[in-house]
């Protein structure tokens, strides 16, 4: 909005505001004049001669709001469709509900995109209450599924817009802009990232408003500065109360010290703990593999083993026990005094010694350690270990562990807190608690396989005690219930906030949780760029109906291709330049080069890294460097464009090759929608129809 001058301005500016930038497409504007109330149009005023006090000055780019609305069209449509868990929802959901319970949890990953889903949450009255085990398991009905996809949906349509400018701000032309916004638009595999509580669609939009603010900043040549002083004034104002909170130790005691230091050293009768297996297992190659090694934890969840294996043997169709290479909730274990009925610890604490008798008891599910005479799953000469009892205190005991520290001094020395080695032996058949490293199939979500050996001297029947804490009673005095225990130990250790600061990243930094597995749907850098493998998030129990991330083949094996062809260009005319063949002027050179910095750059810096990675990837882990490419091919295809004399046959290909490109496009989106959206029910001859490439594997009933 501004202040007007005369009205003969005015019309001048109105005649000109159908213009173009470059070669561009053009760009609509609609000038609007309103008058005060009460004032009246006459040739003079009391505001000036034009006798328009104030006239409001509306610039609308139609084609750029049409990609909005489209943007936001694909990514909302049927948002809460499926209500169930879809891919990475499984873990990222967990991770909302425990910020919403005020729950410390360790995550490798920076927190932003999981606080704004717990935001959204809280908003809609969402408590954190949640129960999930697996992938396609329908959502608790508290779960405001809808609102908390909304997030990433609506950060994901903005995407769109902020390309188009991106385009703007770097000195394309608005027709390159609004190809570049199309093909962003049309991408499935970015359409489906945005639609579910998934984190890419939130980085790739942060990522792209950081681009689109550096080229703003760096195109403000002419800023009156003045303004800023009193925003720099606030930020340090800001700065100075928020570092005198930092020692103002009532407002917070969180962080990742609170359960690595200040816990119970001595492990006692109610006490509650997580064993970690003392060796690092080889993953895929069992536990004498030295290839990717990592640690894991006991773990137990509420999924049983199948009746039957492959070979037709029999299972005892009980409660899973694995080890688990993730930190996870389901790590947590009670150790209760078999002949006590207390789940609490005493006062004073009965410390556990060599050679007592426990009853592990799983924190989550309530149910006991067992092990018995049925062949383990993938190791038929060990016995299977499994958790069967529904603990009630009523009961007599009768899965019992011995306790053998194997780095003891003594015969009574207690059992503690990460120092203690452990080998736990079950009374009735003499058997130790062991990994085999072996991965269990996916009835088993692909964990490693735990078992009991009769060989009881090996080194992976060791475990220790990482994370520990007492069991505490509620404000009231009832006895603590394992499924709501406070996962907040009595003693938390006082750091200052660098501390706390320094250890979280540094344990970010080292921590080993992203492993290397072995998955179906697992991918490498090298499949990527032209989407040669899919992963199926989502299919339906009933019917065809099913969820994919595919790229959008038009535009991801085009731009591809044209980040090769930028380089090759600038080769081109570097060598050109060094014999003094200057084939473009040099305001257009530096801004190819830039652009090719900016674009080419950004791609290779979210690309290449993949290659040095020993973990398992995935298609989703390349989204990041779609948006780049896709800038890069545009800024290429615009340079062309804007060089290209009019009459050539560069010229003429280019705007042909546009509009082949978008129809391409076009036709890939609409094929593979029903995979992006999971519209309907696909038939088995219609999902061999749809397997362009011999490598996506989709699936069927």
């Amino acid at each position: 909005m501004s202040t007007s001058a005369p009205m003969e301005n005015t019309n001048q500016r109105a005649q000109s505001s159908m213009r173009e930038q470059g070669d561009g497409a053009p760009v609509v504007s609609h000038t609007q004049r309103t008058t005060l109330i009460g004032e009246e149009s006459h040739p003079s005023g009391p505001h000036g001669s034009s006798g328009k006090p104030f006239t409001v000055h509306i610039e609308m780019d139609i084609v750029q709001l049409v990609l909005t609305l489209a943007s936001f069209l694909t990514r909302t449509w049927r948002l809460g469709w499926p209500r169930a868990v879809v891919f990475d929802e499984l873990h990222f959901s967990k991770f909302s509900s425990l910020y919403l319970k005020n729950t410390f949890f360790f995550d490798v990953h920076p927190p932003l995109g999981k606080l704004l889903l717990a935001l959204t949450g809280q908003y809609a009255g969402f408590e954190g209450s949640i129960n999930i085990e697996r992938i396609g398991q329908e959502f608790p009905s508290v779960v405001p599924v809808e609102m908390m996809r909304a997030c990433p949906a609506i950060l994901g349509s903005l995407l769109v817009p902020l390309v188009y400018q991106i385009c703007v701000e770097a000195g394309m032309s608005r027709y390159s802009a609004a190809i570049a916004g199309t093909l962003v638009l049309l991408d499935n595999a970015l359409i489906v990232q945005s639609r579910f509580m998934l984190m890419e669609g939130i980085l790739i939009f942060f990522s792209m408003v950081a681009i689109l603010s550096f080229l703003k900043f760096r195109n403000c040549t002419n800023v009156k500065y003045v303004g800023g002083f009193t925003l720099l004034l606030l930020i340090v104002l800001v700065a100075r109360d928020f570092w005198i909170l930092l020692d103002d130790k009532s407002k917070s005691d969180g962080g990742l010290a609170t359960l690595t230091k200040g816990q119970p050293v001595e492990v006692a009768f109610g006490s509650q703990i997580t064993l970690r297996h003392t060796e690092n297992v080889g993953l895929g190659g069992g536990a004498a593999s030295q290839a990717g090694r990592h640690p894991c934890w006991l773990h137990s969840h509420a999924h049983m083993y199948p009746v039957r294996y492959p070979d037709k043997r029999g299972s005892s169709h009980q409660q899973q026990v694995t080890c688990y290479v993730f930190k996870d909730i389901n790590n947590w274990w009670l150790v209760k005094h078999p002949g006590r009925q207390s789940l609490l610890v005493d006062d004073p604490p009965v410390s556990v010694k060599h050679g007592d008798i426990v009853q592990l008891v799983h924190g989550i599910t309530s149910r006991a350690l067992n092990t018995h005479d049925v062949a383990a799953p993938l190791t038929p000469n060990n016995q299977e270990v499994s958790c069967y009892i529904n603990y009630n205190v009523s009961m007599p005991a009768q899965d019992l562990w011995r306790v053998d520290i194997v780095n003891r001094e003594s015969d009574d020395e207690k059992w503690q807190t990460i120092k203690s080695q452990v080998r736990l032996i079950h009374v009735n058949t003499s058997t130790a608690l062991k990994t085999t490293g072996k991965q269990l199939p996916e009835w088993g979500f692909h964990q490693l396989e735990v078992s009991a050996d009769r060989l009881v001297q090996q080194t992976a029947t060791l475990w220790n005690v990482e994370e520990h804490r007492y069991t505490q009673v509620k404000p009231d005095g009832q006895e603590v219930d394992l499924q709501q225990a406070d996962l907040i130990p009595l003693q938390p250790t006082h750091l200052s906030f660098w501390a706390k600061m320094y250890e979280l990243q540094m344990k970010m930094l080292i921590n080993h949780q992203d492993a290397k597995l072995e998955h179906k749907y697992s991918s490498g850098p090298w499949d990527w760029p032209f989407s040669k493998r899919n992963i199926a998030y989502w299919m339906s129990p009933k019917d065809n109906s099913q969820i994919h991330l595919l790229g959008n083949l038009a535009v991801w094996g085009t731009s591809t291709m044209a980040v090769v062809c930028y380089m090759i260009l600038i080769a081109w005319y570097l060598l050109r330049r060094q014999r003094a063949l200057f084939d473009i002027p040099e305001d257009q050179w530096r801004h190819l080069w830039f652009l090719g910095e900016l674009f080419v750059g950004g791609y290779f810096l979210h690309y290449f890294p993949f290659f040095m990675c020993d973990r398992t990837l995935f298609l989703h882990h390349y989204l990041p460097a779609v948006p780049y490419k896709v800038l890069a091919l545009v800024a290429l295809g615009d340079h062309l464009y804007s060089t290209a004399s009019r009459n050539s046959v560069l010229y003429q290909t280019i705007k042909f090759g546009s509009v082949v490109l978008i129809s391409a496009a076009v036709y890939n989106f609409l094929s593979l929608m029903v995979f992006t959206f999971a519209s309907h029910s696909p038939t088995q001859q219609q999902l061999e129809d749809l397997t362009w490439i011999a490598t996506w594997d989709f699936l069927y009933h």
